[in-house]
C-alpha cells in the first residue's frame, strides 16, 4: 500500500538530507540497465564463453599480433568491438550500484509499494518508488 502523501513527504525530506535526490529520469536509467543486463548477465554457458572471448581473449590476441607485426585492418574492428563491450560493462556496473542504492533508499521509507512478477523488469519497481520519493522530496 502506498503511504499517505503526508507520511511520504516527511520520509522523503529525511532522505533528501541523507542522499542526493535530484530529478533524474529513473525510468530511463532503469531501461538502460535492463538492456545492459540482457547482454552481460547471461546464464547460458555458450554466451558467457563468447563474452569472455570478446572482452578478454580477443584483445590479448590482437595486442600479440600488433607486437609481432601481423596486425591487419580487420583486427582493429575486433578491437573496437571489445572496447565498446568494456564501455558497456563499466556502465552496467555503474547502473547496478546505482539501483542497489535505490533499493536501500526505498527500503528506508518502507517501500516498494508496487510489485512486478517478471524478474527482468523488477528494477522498474524501484524506479517508480524513487520517482515518487524525489517528487515528494522536492515539493
Amino acid at each position: 500500500m502506498i503511504p499517505s502523501t503526508k507520511i511520504l513527504r516527511k520520509q522523503a525530506k529525511k532522505l533528501k538530507l541523507l542522499f542526493d535526490l535530484d530529478k533524474k529520469d529513473y525510468f530511463k536509467l532503469t531501461f538502460e540497465y535492463i538492456e545492459l543486463k540482457q547482454i552481460f548477465s547471461v546464464d547460458d554457458f555458450m554466451n558467457q564463453t563468447m563474452l569472455l572471448i570478446d572482452m578478454i581473449i580477443q584483445p590479448l590476441y590482437i595486442f600479440y599480433k600488433l607486437f609481432s607485426l601481423e596486425f591487419s585492418l580487420l583486427d582493429s574492428l575486433s578491437l573496437m568491438k571489445s572496447y565498446e563491450l568494456w564501455i558497456g560493462y563499466i556502465r552496467f556496473i555503474e547502473l547496478k550500484s546505482l539501483i542497489t542504492e535505490w533499493k536501500f533508499m526505498v527500503q528506508l521509507v518502507n517501500g516498494p509499494w508496487i510489485s512486478c512478477n517478471d524478474s527482468l523488469y523488477h528494477e522498474l519497481v524501484y524506479a517508480d518508488a524513487m520517482t515518487r520519493i524525489a517528487l515528494f522530496a522536492n515539493v
